[in-house]
């Protein structure tokens, strides 16, 4: 997934960077459909099994 330029910090110039929970990734220009085929084209290029997904679209995030 990273060298598909998936993320695993989140930076804002003139920012710290933030990193994401080990078990999160995020891309700035895919859809969530591409984000989900990108993850079962990899677990099964893997082979593993994907038992579960979540992918949000997140234009305008607040989180707490």
């Amino acid at each position: 997934m990273r060298r598909m330029n998936y993320k695993i910090r989140w930076n804002n110039e003139g920012y710290p960077s933030y990193e994401l929970p080990n078990t999160t990734l995020w891309h700035t220009q895919k859809s969530i459909n591409q984000v989900v085929e990108d993850l079962k084209n990899v677990s099964k290029q893997l082979g593993v099994t994907l038992e579960k997904t979540i992918a949000v679209l997140a234009s305008e995030f607040v989180g707490v």
